[in-house]
């Protein structure tokens, strides 16, 4: 027995059929989920997408009735959201970056409908299947990218049987960077969102596992989501899961409160033990990898087993203990937890610095001039102070303000300071006592934090993110403006971001799905999103009496809405399948409490209509799309590129452009001319950071200097931060200088471009000596 109570299982326990009796079917199918999931990449995704797609078609066919009745509000929401982001696709300022970011959508959606469709006729039945797959899926993604760091005995099968499909797992390997694991996906907050639904679900699942076989598979799928969750170490996703955790334990009932908390807490412990065990065998591995890591997650999983069975064979005394005194023990704990925090940053002590030993800090002192004071016992003591802006932190720069002998360094803070990162190191090791400079105590050795978690919060690049995504927010805002009703399409943000920079960055996304939302389908996509979280949320506040998952659902989408807020998810290829699941999930099991408003069974089979009416179209464009590309990558001719450009709605002009650029001689007849300059006239109403330029290079070598120049001046409006663009742009026109008025007056006009650039925004583009040299050379005549 679990410790569930009697009471509260023979009310909310799950009715499973003979084929769900077991672990067994659950487990088969999240394991096709989570190759399929793999399958998402991005050099096979367009395969993936229409395979997925025709079986989704079928599906609904066969099974009409049953995805009819399952659609409720909350996947309603879901399925207009996606409409428009498909919708966006056909208007983006980018079709080819629209499609890419479309296709994950896509993709994840048609999976979420299989899954509604194809669970069993009974909803509590369907409930627990559905459940079941997604709680295998990320738990198998989890043992892959933890066996990554260990043995890869079982992550080698599983990349042996990707590659015969895909690529992209190819050069997977050693996922152990900076203390946290890259995982399989290659990206260690993605992941984080992936295995942190996998611990919300694995819970949710096992309230309601009523044979001890099932409980136990479902502890081993919890406790391995949790251990990979932790090794990801990032910050952001373990706030909102621990929110996520008490949502979970205030929607759950009285009787099962304390139970789940219990069972919280067995594998809180064993998963902190587990991670600083796995830590320290990877760092004294070679490579980052060693088969204790694999060891200690099977004996892990084992022991929670052991554990859970220990407490559900004393779970009689549980019941007998008063409501109040529960209640009270959990807030207690809560408050000890609560109480960590702090007690864990102020309690420090001496620090042992070894030989090639860094002990990095983050402070935040004000402006001025400090001499540092050292009390310690050795002279062999060194000091690294770097002081950051928030543009210097935004652009990850540094500003390097003392270097050298610890011993009475003065070093002095700039006004415009905003985080100032302290080192000390020794040569030949020392024991320090203490170190300060002003009022600001340099904290040596943390008692309290793990090395790992330690490195993490102390490391440069941790500490800018929170200023590099409010200038990602604030520059995503610039572009929201161009259109703020509809958006600029999906795939705006990478395709637009260099035009309104105040200094060169690289990134593809806001690091907020809000913000991207915005920008991409503007104020009517935001709404819809918003709508989607808010009819799910409504449905599970609802059911949280009635229906055993509402508290799993509630944590997860308090987590999911939680991890919007500072990743990018929900552009993420891996994590989008697991959330439209949960979605699914949410609709399968609370969408019926949502009986105002109730959708008639006329909008329930229109909705039906309209799913697969959309996929139709939309498949019909991405099988041009596909017959495009694989008729150009069979025979690449002038004919098959004009061919595939008249086919192609969302790539066109990656052949629209090789058919210009490839006829640039004298040698062109009049008929190819004209296709390729009505080519050239389409692609330079494109919003593009590639197109213009190679645009430019054609009109100056078909004597139309000034399409030329105005092709150039578009081309550094919207990349202006990008030394390299002014580089590449000043290049092309110096080689082309006939010492013509046109050149000349063009040069000057980039110049001046540069120039206000320079005195309105924070980065410097500097140009090299012969640009430099021409630009004089233009301006003085």
């Amino acid at each position: 027995m679990s410790p569930i109570s009697k009471k509260y299982r023979k009310s909310n326990t799950l009715t499973l059929s003979r084929f769900d009796q077991s672990m067994g079917a659950p487990i088969v199918l999240g394991i096709v989920f989570f190759f399929i999931l793999c399958l998402g990449a991005a050099d096979v995704i367009r395969s993936t997408a229409m395979i997925a797609a025709i079986f989704m078609l079928l599906v609904a066919a066969v099974r009409f009735k049953v995805l009819r009745e399952r659609i409720h509000l909350p996947f309603l929401a879901l399925t207009l959201y996606v409409i428009m982001d498909g919708v966006s696709t056909f208007y983006a300022v980018s079709g080819k970056f629209a499609l890419r970011e479309f296709l994950k959508v896509f993709l994840a959606y048609l999976l979420s409908v299989i899954l509604l469709a194809t669970s069993p006729k009974k909803e509590e039945t369907a409930g627990k299947r559905l459940l079941s797959i997604l709680v295998v899926c990320t738990a198998l993604g989890s043992l892959v990218s933890i066996d990554l760091i260990s043995t890869r005995w079982i992550s080698g099968a599983v990349t042996g049987v990707l590659g015969l499909f895909t690529e992209s797992y190819a050069d997977v390997k050693t996922t152990l960077t900076g203390n946290r694991i890259d995982s399989i996906f290659t990206n260690s907050n993605v992941f984080a969102g992936f295995s942190g639904l996998g611990v919300i679900l694995s819970l949710g699942l096992a309230a309601c596992a009523d044979k001890r076989r099932d409980r136990c598979a479902v502890l081993v799928c919890l406790f391995l989501n949790c251990l990979a969750f932790t090794l990801t170490v990032s910050i952001g996703a373990i706030f909102f899961l621990f929110i996520a955790m008490l949502v979970f334990l205030l929607l759950q009932g009285r009787e099962n409160r304390m139970p789940m908390f219990v069972l919280l807490v067995e594998t809180f412990l064993l998963t902190v033990i587990s991670t600083i065990l796995v830590m320290k065998a990877s760092r004294g591995a070679s490579g980052g990898a060693s088969a204790l890591t694999l060891l200690f997650a099977v004996l892990g999983a084992a022991l929670l087993c052991l554990l859970d069975l220990i407490t559900a064979k004393s779970s009689a005394w549980l019941t007998r203990i008063p409501g109040k005194v529960k209640t009270a023990v959990l807030a207690v704990v809560l408050l000890l937890i609560v109480a960590y925090v702090p007690a864990a940053l102020l309690l420090t002590g001496d620090a042992v610095i070894a030989p090639k030993q860094h002990i990095s800090r983050v402070l935040f002192p004000a402006p001025g001039t400090y001499t540092l004071e050292v009390d310690a016992e050795g002279d062999s003591l060194y000091l690294e102070v770097v002081s950051r802006s928030f543009q210097e932190a935004g652009a990850n720069k540094d500003n390097l303000i003392y270097s050298g002998d610890a011993f009475n360094a003065t070093f002095t803070i700039p006004e415009d300071s905003i985080v100032t990162y302290v080192e000390l190191y020794s040569s030949y090791g020392i024991t320090v006592h203490s170190a300060r400079f002003g009022d600001n105590q340099i904290p040596l050795r943390y008692k309290l934090i793990p090395g790992f978690v330690l490195d993490r919060l102390t490391n440069r690049r941790t500490s800018n993110s929170v200023v590099q995504r409010l200038v990602y927010f604030r520059d995503g805002i610039k572009l929201f403006q161009r259109s703020p009703i509809i958006g600029l399409g999906m795939g705006a943000f990478e395709n637009g971001i260099k035009g309104v920079q105040s200094y060169y960055y690289e990134t593809k996304y806001a690091h907020n799905h809000y913000f991207q939302t915005l920008l991409e389908t503007g104020i009517v996509g935001l709404i819809l999103f918003l709508f989607l979280l808010v009819s799910s949320a409504i449905a599970i506040w609802r059911s949280r009496k009635t229906h055993p998952l509402a508290p799993a659902l509630g944590a997860a989408l308090i987590f999911m809405a939680g991890q919007a807020l500072h990743d990018i998810v929900f552009s993420a290829y891996a994590y989008l399948p697991v959330a439209y699941g949960t979605f699914a999930l949410t609709d399968l099991c609370c969408g019926e409490a949502l009986r105002k408003p109730a959708l008639t069974a006329k909008v329930k089979t229109a909705s039906v209509a309209v799913i697969s009416a959309c996929t139709i179209v939309f498949c019909v464009f991405l099988a041009g799309n596909m017959y495009a590309k694989n008729l150009v990558e069979k025979k690449s001719t002038f004919e098959s590129l004009e061919q595939a450009a008249k086919i192609d709605k969302f790539e066109w002009a990656d052949y629209a452009l090789p058919y210009v650029i490839n006829n640039m001689g004298d040698d062109v007849s009049d008929t190819v001319r004209r296709k390729a300059d009505a080519f050239a006239q389409r692609l330079s109403g494109v919003r593009s950071n590639t197109i213009p330029i190679y645009l430019a290079e054609y009109y100056f070598r078909t004597d139309r200097p000034e399409q030329g120049i105005g092709m150039l001046e578009q081309y550094v409006d919207y990349v202006a931060s990008d030394p390299n663009a002014w580089q590449r742009a000043f290049t092309l026109l110096r080689g082309f200088n006939d010492g013509s008025d046109t050149i000349r007056s063009g040069a000057v006009r980039l110049a001046e471009k540069l120039e206000r650039w320079n005195a309105e925004n924070v980065g410097d583009i500097f140009l090299d000596e012969e640009t430099n040299a021409f630009i004089a050379e233009m301006a003085a005549s």
